[in-house]
């Protein structure tokens, strides 16, 4: 399955000057367990709700989302959910944000995830699936 298969283009997300206080208030309103922090005509990375939380109230206030977000590479929409579970195995993260005609898209209300959005990825051909949440 491509990942443009389960997109949407309603994919949160905010801007990078925004602060990291503004970011968890955007996620909590959108229902949002991640945000793609974007610049002007950039991706620069993810931040996610647990990034958010583990920083102090004041910490939030003093630093914008860029500076709390993971870089990632986005992919394009023709990419597999398999490419997309490898690829988050190999950047170590728990989400990566999908780019298709020049948009950032993922599916509704979340951002593409390891747990939540990607099937099991069978570890071979005779194993059914690897697990909820599992890659290869």
């Amino acid at each position: 399955m491509r990942l443009r298969e389960i997109a949407s283009d309603q994919t949160p997300s905010i801007h990078a000057s925004a602060t990291a206080q503004e970011a968890l208030n955007a996620m909590r309103l959108q229902g949002a367990n991640a945000l793609v922090v974007c610049g002007e005509k950039t991706v620069a990375g993810v931040v996610t709700e647990a990034q958010l939380i583990a920083l102090s109230k004041g910490e939030r206030d003093g630093r914008q989302a860029s500076d709390v977000a993971t870089e990632v590479v986005p992919l394009p929409g023709d990419a597999t959910i398999k490419d997309a579970a490898n690829a988050m195995r190999r950047l170590g993260v728990d989400c990566i944000p999908v780019i298709d005609d020049g948009r950032v898209v993922g599916p509704k209300k979340r951002v593409l995830t390891s747990t939540a959005e990607a099937p099991a990825v069978p570890r071979n051909p005779r194993q059914k699936t690897a697990g909820p949440g599992r890659f290869g």
